[in-house]
């Protein structure tokens, strides 16, 4: 084997052609971004083009990162429809979401990262972290999920009804 191929697959070994690809990416994402100008910060054309890289190389790698990353965007869009559904459901009611969401915003981000932590948990992440033996099924997820939706709607109701009286 000559000196040349001995070196190429040392840099093989030592994961090269990641860093190879990782860079063309980059390259690529943002020449395109700067070709359509969006964004217009060169700093956040920057950091997309990054962070894009960052998951084609983990995607090329092999690893299970990009299935849960997958997984985690998923839901999360399953659920941005399902809080669309809310929205609308409560303006048929006559409730003004806008001005709830505003008033309760602090008990609507808490709910939110609730979901999101438990997005993160059943999407298979926490196979990364082998120390840590939490299970949560699908089924106790949707579960806690309808609860705290169910548990939501009651409390915007009673508040925005007086308790049950006729209105505001």
């Amino acid at each position: 084997m000559s000196p040349i191929e001995q070196m190429l697959i040392r840099l093989k070994e030592m994961g090269f052609d990641l860093i190879l690809v990782w860079m063309l990416s980059i390259a690529i994402i943002y020449g395109i971004l700067t070709k359509i100008k969006m964004p217009e910060s060169y700093s956040a054309r920057g950091v997309i083009a990054i962070a894009s890289g960052f998951l084609i190389m983990l995607a090329s790698a092999g690893t299970i990162i990009p299935t849960i990353i997958q997984n985690i965007v998923v839901s999360l869009i399953v659920i941005g429809f399902v809080l669309l559904l809310i929205v609308i459901f409560l303006e048929l009611m006559g409730i003004k979401a806008a001005d709830t969401l505003q008033a309760h915003s602090n008990i609507i981000l808490i709910i939110l990262a609730v979901v999101v932590f438990l997005v993160f948990l059943s999407s298979g992440a926490r196979n990364i972290f082998n120390n840590i033996n939490i299970f949560i099924s699908q089924n106790i997820l949707m579960f806690v999920l309808f609860l705290i939706f169910a548990s939501f709607v009651i409390w915007i109701m009673a508040k925005e009804t007086g308790g049950g009286g006729g209105g505001k």
